[in-house]
Protein backbone atom coordinates (compact mmCIF):
# COMPACT_ATOMS: atom_id res chain seq x y z
CA UNK A 1 0.00 0.00 0.00
CA UNK A 2 2.85 2.39 0.89
CA UNK A 3 4.65 1.54 -2.37
CA UNK A 4 1.48 2.23 -4.36
CA UNK A 5 1.00 5.57 -2.60
CA UNK A 6 4.62 6.51 -3.31
CA UNK A 7 4.21 5.66 -7.00
CA UNK A 8 1.11 7.87 -7.19
CA UNK A 9 3.04 10.75 -5.59
CA UNK A 10 5.87 10.34 -8.13
CA UNK A 11 3.33 10.19 -10.96
CA UNK A 12 1.64 13.34 -9.65
CA UNK A 13 4.96 15.24 -9.50
CA UNK A 14 5.93 14.19 -13.03
CA UNK A 15 2.55 15.31 -14.35
CA UNK A 16 2.95 18.69 -12.68
CA UNK A 17 6.25 19.17 -14.53
CA UNK A 18 4.84 18.38 -17.99
CA UNK A 19 1.05 18.82 -18.00
CA UNK A 20 -0.99 21.89 -18.85
CA UNK A 21 -1.76 24.14 -15.93
CA UNK A 22 -5.45 24.69 -15.27
CA UNK A 23 -6.60 27.40 -12.88
CA UNK A 24 -10.08 26.59 -11.53
CA UNK A 25 -12.09 29.53 -10.20
CA UNK A 26 -15.25 29.02 -8.18
CA UNK A 27 -17.46 30.98 -5.82
CA UNK A 28 -17.26 28.09 -3.33
CA UNK A 29 -16.61 29.18 0.26
CA UNK A 30 -13.92 27.10 1.91
CA UNK A 31 -12.25 26.90 5.30
CA UNK A 32 -8.79 25.90 6.46
CA UNK A 33 -8.13 23.32 9.16
CA UNK A 34 -4.85 21.61 10.07
CA UNK A 35 -3.24 22.99 6.89
CA UNK A 36 -5.91 21.40 4.72
CA UNK A 37 -8.68 23.13 2.76
CA UNK A 38 -12.28 21.99 3.13
CA UNK A 39 -15.43 22.75 1.13
CA UNK A 40 -19.08 21.97 1.83
CA UNK A 41 -20.19 20.96 -1.66
CA UNK A 42 -18.51 17.90 -3.13
CA UNK A 43 -18.02 19.27 -6.67
CA UNK A 44 -14.66 20.95 -6.03
CA UNK A 45 -13.34 17.91 -4.16
CA UNK A 46 -14.43 15.74 -7.08
CA UNK A 47 -12.74 17.95 -9.69
CA UNK A 48 -9.47 17.78 -7.75
CA UNK A 49 -9.67 13.98 -7.65
CA UNK A 50 -10.49 13.32 -11.29
CA UNK A 51 -8.16 15.90 -12.88
CA UNK A 52 -5.06 15.89 -10.67
CA UNK A 53 -3.28 13.09 -12.57
CA UNK A 54 -3.89 14.70 -15.97
CA UNK A 55 -3.38 18.43 -15.31
CA UNK A 56 -1.35 20.64 -13.02
CA UNK A 57 -4.26 22.04 -11.02
CA UNK A 58 -4.58 25.32 -9.15
CA UNK A 59 -7.71 26.54 -7.36
CA UNK A 60 -8.85 30.08 -6.59
CA UNK A 61 -11.73 29.90 -4.11
CA UNK A 62 -13.33 32.11 -1.46
CA UNK A 63 -12.46 32.03 2.22
CA UNK A 64 -15.48 31.64 4.49
CA UNK A 65 -16.56 30.56 7.93
CA UNK A 66 -18.05 27.16 7.16
CA UNK A 67 -18.08 23.75 8.78
CA UNK A 68 -15.36 21.63 7.14
CA UNK A 69 -16.90 18.64 5.35
CA UNK A 70 -14.99 17.59 2.21
CA UNK A 71 -11.20 17.83 2.18
CA UNK A 72 -9.85 18.99 -1.19
CA UNK A 73 -6.94 16.79 -2.26
CA UNK A 74 -4.70 19.61 -3.46
CA UNK A 75 -2.12 21.87 -1.87
CA UNK A 76 -2.33 24.42 -4.69
CA UNK A 77 -5.34 26.29 -3.37
CA UNK A 78 -5.57 30.06 -3.02
CA UNK A 79 -8.32 31.36 -0.74
CA UNK A 80 -9.39 34.93 -1.43
CA UNK A 81 -10.74 37.40 1.12
CA UNK A 82 -11.81 40.14 -1.30
CA UNK A 83 -12.07 41.13 -4.96
CA UNK A 84 -8.68 42.84 -4.67
CA UNK A 85 -7.29 39.55 -3.40
CA UNK A 86 -8.79 37.79 -6.43
CA UNK A 87 -7.12 40.36 -8.71
CA UNK A 88 -3.79 39.78 -6.97
CA UNK A 89 -3.99 35.98 -7.27
CA UNK A 90 -4.97 36.04 -10.95
CA UNK A 91 -2.25 38.59 -11.78
CA UNK A 92 0.32 36.02 -10.68
CA UNK A 93 -1.02 33.45 -13.17
CA UNK A 94 -1.29 35.97 -16.02
CA UNK A 95 2.51 36.09 -16.13
CA UNK A 96 2.49 32.46 -17.29
CA UNK A 97 1.50 32.17 -20.95
CA UNK A 98 0.17 28.63 -21.33
CA UNK A 99 -2.28 28.47 -18.42
CA UNK A 100 -5.88 27.46 -19.02
CA UNK A 101 -8.73 28.83 -16.93
CA UNK A 102 -11.90 27.01 -15.88
CA UNK A 103 -14.68 29.07 -14.29
CA UNK A 104 -17.38 27.15 -12.44
CA UNK A 105 -20.85 28.77 -12.58
CA UNK A 106 -21.82 32.43 -12.95
CA UNK A 107 -21.76 34.67 -9.88
CA UNK A 108 -20.50 38.24 -9.31
CA UNK A 109 -17.24 36.71 -8.02
CA UNK A 110 -16.64 34.53 -11.09
CA UNK A 111 -17.83 37.31 -13.43
CA UNK A 112 -15.16 39.62 -11.99
CA UNK A 113 -12.59 36.87 -12.57
CA UNK A 114 -13.82 36.55 -16.17
CA UNK A 115 -13.36 40.30 -16.75
CA UNK A 116 -9.78 40.13 -15.47
CA UNK A 117 -8.99 37.07 -17.59
CA UNK A 118 -10.46 38.70 -20.71
CA UNK A 119 -8.60 41.98 -20.14
CA UNK A 120 -5.37 40.01 -19.87
CA UNK A 121 -6.00 38.57 -23.33
CA UNK A 122 -6.63 35.05 -22.05
CA UNK A 123 -9.56 32.77 -22.83
CA UNK A 124 -11.33 30.40 -20.50
CA UNK A 125 -13.81 27.57 -20.12
CA UNK A 126 -17.13 28.24 -18.38
CA UNK A 127 -18.84 25.25 -16.77
CA UNK A 128 -22.60 25.63 -16.19
CA UNK A 129 -23.98 22.95 -13.86
CA UNK A 130 -27.36 24.47 -13.02
CA UNK A 131 -29.82 27.09 -14.24
CA UNK A 132 -28.49 30.30 -12.71
CA UNK A 133 -31.49 32.30 -13.92
CA UNK A 134 -33.84 30.23 -11.79
CA UNK A 135 -31.47 30.34 -8.82
CA UNK A 136 -31.24 34.14 -9.02
CA UNK A 137 -35.05 34.30 -9.17
CA UNK A 138 -35.57 32.21 -6.03
CA UNK A 139 -32.68 33.72 -4.06
CA UNK A 140 -32.86 37.42 -5.00
CA UNK A 141 -36.25 37.80 -6.70
CA UNK A 142 -37.41 37.96 -10.31
CA UNK A 143 -36.25 41.57 -10.67
CA UNK A 144 -32.60 40.49 -10.43
CA UNK A 145 -32.65 37.85 -13.18
CA UNK A 146 -31.50 40.44 -15.74
CA UNK A 147 -28.17 40.68 -13.89
CA UNK A 148 -27.54 36.98 -14.45
CA UNK A 149 -28.59 37.24 -18.11
CA UNK A 150 -26.18 40.12 -18.65
CA UNK A 151 -23.28 38.21 -17.08
CA UNK A 152 -24.15 35.11 -19.13
CA UNK A 153 -24.29 37.15 -22.36
CA UNK A 154 -20.74 38.46 -21.99
CA UNK A 155 -19.22 35.27 -20.59
CA UNK A 156 -20.79 33.06 -23.28
CA UNK A 157 -19.44 35.38 -25.97
CA UNK A 158 -15.81 34.93 -24.93
CA UNK A 159 -15.72 31.54 -23.14
CA UNK A 160 -15.87 27.94 -24.29
CA UNK A 161 -19.08 26.65 -22.72
CA UNK A 162 -19.38 23.33 -20.90
CA UNK A 163 -22.89 22.48 -19.67
CA UNK A 164 -24.98 19.62 -18.32
CA UNK A 165 -27.97 20.13 -20.64
CA UNK A 166 -29.32 22.38 -23.39
CA UNK A 167 -31.96 23.97 -21.15
CA UNK A 168 -29.19 25.69 -19.21
CA UNK A 169 -27.49 26.88 -22.40
CA UNK A 170 -29.38 26.29 -25.68
CA UNK A 171 -26.55 27.24 -28.04
CA UNK A 172 -23.29 25.44 -28.84
CA UNK A 173 -21.63 23.79 -25.83
CA UNK A 174 -19.66 20.73 -24.74
CA UNK A 175 -21.57 18.19 -22.66
CA UNK A 176 -20.10 17.00 -19.33
CA UNK A 177 -22.32 15.13 -16.86
CA UNK A 178 -20.92 15.24 -13.31
CA UNK A 179 -21.23 12.05 -11.29
CA UNK A 180 -19.92 10.65 -8.01
CA UNK A 181 -21.11 7.13 -8.84
CA UNK A 182 -18.39 4.49 -8.61
CA UNK A 183 -18.32 0.76 -7.86
CA UNK A 184 -19.05 1.37 -4.16
CA UNK A 185 -22.35 3.06 -5.00
CA UNK A 186 -23.39 0.26 -7.34
CA UNK A 187 -22.63 -2.81 -5.22
CA UNK A 188 -24.68 -4.55 -2.52
CA UNK A 189 -27.71 -2.29 -2.67
CA UNK A 190 -30.34 -3.43 -0.20
CA UNK A 191 -33.75 -2.56 1.15
CA UNK A 192 -34.48 -2.53 4.86
CA UNK A 193 -38.13 -3.17 5.73
CA UNK A 194 -39.26 -0.30 7.94
CA UNK A 195 -42.40 -0.27 10.06
CA UNK A 196 -42.95 3.36 9.09
CA UNK A 197 -42.29 4.63 5.59
CA UNK A 198 -38.99 6.54 5.63
CA UNK A 199 -38.57 9.52 3.30
CA UNK A 200 -35.18 11.12 2.65
CA UNK A 201 -33.94 14.51 1.45
CA UNK A 202 -30.22 15.05 0.75
CA UNK A 203 -29.04 18.55 -0.13
CA UNK A 204 -28.60 22.11 1.06
CA UNK A 205 -31.16 23.61 3.42
CA UNK A 206 -31.98 26.58 1.20
CA UNK A 207 -35.21 28.05 -0.17
CA UNK A 208 -34.26 27.41 -3.82
CA UNK A 209 -33.83 23.72 -2.99
CA UNK A 210 -37.52 23.49 -2.11
CA UNK A 211 -36.94 22.27 1.45
CA UNK A 212 -39.56 24.53 3.01
CA UNK A 213 -42.07 23.49 0.35
CA UNK A 214 -41.32 19.85 1.19
CA UNK A 215 -41.80 20.44 4.93
CA UNK A 216 -45.25 21.94 4.32
CA UNK A 217 -46.29 19.04 2.08
CA UNK A 218 -44.99 16.46 4.53
CA UNK A 219 -46.93 17.99 7.42
CA UNK A 220 -50.11 17.85 5.34
CA UNK A 221 -49.81 14.24 4.13
CA UNK A 222 -49.21 12.85 7.63
CA UNK A 223 -52.97 12.66 8.07
CA UNK A 224 -53.04 9.94 5.40
CA UNK A 225 -49.57 8.34 5.45
CA UNK A 226 -47.54 7.06 8.39
CA UNK A 227 -44.02 8.24 7.57
CA UNK A 228 -40.87 9.95 8.79
CA UNK A 229 -38.70 12.47 6.95
CA UNK A 230 -34.92 12.76 7.29
CA UNK A 231 -33.16 15.89 6.04
CA UNK A 232 -29.42 15.56 5.40
CA UNK A 233 -27.65 18.82 4.63
CA UNK A 234 -26.16 22.12 5.76
CA UNK A 235 -27.54 25.62 5.39
CA UNK A 236 -30.39 27.38 7.16
CA UNK A 237 -31.20 26.51 10.75
CA UNK A 238 -34.47 24.60 10.97
CA UNK A 239 -36.68 25.14 14.00
CA UNK A 240 -39.93 23.73 15.37
CA UNK A 241 -39.73 20.48 13.41
CA UNK A 242 -42.36 17.92 14.36
CA UNK A 243 -41.39 14.59 15.94
CA UNK A 244 -41.45 12.75 12.59
CA UNK A 245 -38.85 15.05 10.99
CA UNK A 246 -35.14 14.69 11.70
CA UNK A 247 -32.36 16.99 10.47
CA UNK A 248 -28.78 15.68 10.44
CA UNK A 249 -25.59 17.31 9.21
CA UNK A 250 -24.01 16.08 5.95
CA UNK A 251 -21.27 13.49 6.14
CA UNK A 252 -17.94 13.45 4.32
CA UNK A 253 -17.97 9.64 4.40
CA UNK A 254 -19.22 7.93 1.25
CA UNK A 255 -19.83 4.75 3.24
CA UNK A 256 -22.03 6.55 5.79
CA UNK A 257 -23.98 8.35 3.08
CA UNK A 258 -24.66 5.04 1.32
CA UNK A 259 -25.87 3.62 4.63
CA UNK A 260 -28.25 6.56 5.04
CA UNK A 261 -29.77 5.90 1.61
CA UNK A 262 -30.12 2.19 2.38
CA UNK A 263 -32.07 2.87 5.59
CA UNK A 264 -34.75 4.84 3.74
CA UNK A 265 -37.53 3.87 1.34
CA UNK A 266 -38.14 6.88 -0.93
CA UNK A 267 -35.95 9.88 -1.79
CA UNK A 268 -37.51 13.31 -2.38
CA UNK A 269 -35.92 15.96 -4.60
CA UNK A 270 -38.06 19.10 -4.09
CA UNK A 271 -35.80 21.62 -5.88
CA UNK A 272 -37.29 24.47 -7.88
CA UNK A 273 -34.27 24.41 -10.18
CA UNK A 274 -31.74 21.72 -11.09
CA UNK A 275 -29.25 20.91 -13.83
CA UNK A 276 -28.02 17.37 -13.35
CA UNK A 277 -28.82 16.40 -9.73
CA UNK A 278 -26.40 14.01 -8.03
CA UNK A 279 -29.09 12.95 -5.56
CA UNK A 280 -31.06 11.41 -8.42
CA UNK A 281 -28.06 9.34 -9.54
CA UNK A 282 -27.25 8.29 -5.97
CA UNK A 283 -30.86 7.23 -5.33
CA UNK A 284 -31.02 5.08 -8.45
CA UNK A 285 -27.59 3.59 -7.72
CA UNK A 286 -28.91 2.44 -4.32
CA UNK A 287 -32.18 1.28 -5.94
CA UNK A 288 -34.35 3.85 -4.18
CA UNK A 289 -37.33 5.38 -6.03
CA UNK A 290 -37.13 9.15 -6.14
CA UNK A 291 -39.90 11.75 -6.37
CA UNK A 292 -39.29 15.04 -8.18
CA UNK A 293 -41.73 17.85 -8.95
CA UNK A 294 -43.03 18.91 -12.33
CA UNK A 295 -40.94 22.10 -12.60
CA UNK A 296 -37.78 19.95 -12.96
CA UNK A 297 -39.43 17.04 -14.81
CA UNK A 298 -36.74 17.25 -17.52
CA UNK A 299 -34.14 15.65 -15.18
CA UNK A 300 -36.10 12.38 -15.34
CA UNK A 301 -34.73 11.74 -18.84
CA UNK A 302 -35.01 8.00 -19.63
CA UNK A 303 -34.46 6.82 -16.06
CA UNK A 304 -36.84 4.31 -14.50
CA UNK A 305 -38.34 4.85 -11.04
CA UNK A 306 -38.10 8.63 -11.12
CA UNK A 307 -41.64 9.75 -10.30
CA UNK A 308 -42.93 13.22 -11.21
CA UNK A 309 -45.47 14.79 -8.86
CA UNK A 310 -47.29 18.10 -8.88
CA UNK A 311 -46.34 20.31 -5.94
CA UNK A 312 -49.59 19.83 -4.05
CA UNK A 313 -50.86 17.63 -1.23
CA UNK A 314 -53.14 15.34 -3.25
CA UNK A 315 -50.69 14.46 -6.02
CA UNK A 316 -47.76 14.08 -3.62
CA UNK A 317 -49.86 11.76 -1.46
CA UNK A 318 -50.94 9.69 -4.50
CA UNK A 319 -47.36 9.34 -5.75
CA UNK A 320 -46.05 8.10 -2.40
CA UNK A 321 -48.98 5.70 -2.02
CA UNK A 322 -48.40 4.26 -5.51
CA UNK A 323 -44.70 3.63 -4.83
CA UNK A 324 -45.46 2.05 -1.46
CA UNK A 325 -48.04 -0.36 -2.91
CA UNK A 326 -46.00 -1.29 -6.00
CA UNK A 327 -42.44 -1.38 -4.67
CA UNK A 328 -41.84 -5.04 -5.57
CA UNK A 329 -43.10 -4.45 -9.09
CA UNK A 330 -41.10 -1.29 -9.79
CA UNK A 331 -37.92 -2.73 -8.22
CA UNK A 332 -37.40 -4.85 -11.33
CA UNK A 333 -36.89 -1.70 -13.41
CA UNK A 334 -33.85 -0.41 -11.52
CA UNK A 335 -31.49 -2.70 -13.43
CA UNK A 336 -32.58 -1.09 -16.73
CA UNK A 337 -31.06 2.26 -15.74
CA UNK A 338 -27.77 3.33 -17.29
CA UNK A 339 -26.33 5.61 -14.64
CA UNK A 340 -23.49 8.01 -15.57
CA UNK A 341 -20.38 7.23 -13.52
CA UNK A 342 -17.44 9.18 -12.17
CA UNK A 343 -15.21 7.58 -14.82
CA UNK A 344 -17.58 8.75 -17.58
CA UNK A 345 -17.44 12.29 -16.20
CA UNK A 346 -13.65 12.21 -15.93
CA UNK A 347 -13.23 11.11 -19.55
CA UNK A 348 -15.69 13.72 -20.83
CA UNK A 349 -14.07 16.60 -18.96
CA UNK A 350 -10.46 15.68 -19.77
CA UNK A 351 -11.29 15.42 -23.48
CA UNK A 352 -12.89 18.89 -23.42
CA UNK A 353 -10.13 20.58 -21.40
CA UNK A 354 -7.41 19.12 -23.62
CA UNK A 355 -8.81 21.12 -26.50
CA UNK A 356 -7.45 24.56 -27.21
CA UNK A 357 -10.00 27.21 -26.29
Amino acid sequence: MKVQKKLLQIKSRSICMTANKIVIINNEKCSEKDRNIYCQNIEIKSLAEILKYTFDLYFILRRGKINPIHKISSKKIYLTNSYFDLFSKLSYFFKQKKNKYLIISITPFTFFAFILISLSGKKCFLYLRSDGREEFKYIFGFGFVWIYKLMLFFMAKYCTIIAVNKLIYPKKFFLALPSQIDKDWLKNSKRIKNKKLKLLYVGRIKVEKGVYSLLKLFNKIQKNISATLTLVGHGDELRNLNKNIKHIQPTYSKKKLIEIYDKHDIVILPSFTEGHPQVLLESLARKKPIIIFSNIAFVKKDFNNVFVSERNQDDFNKTITYIKKNFKLISKDFKKNKIPTKINFKNQLIKILNQSN
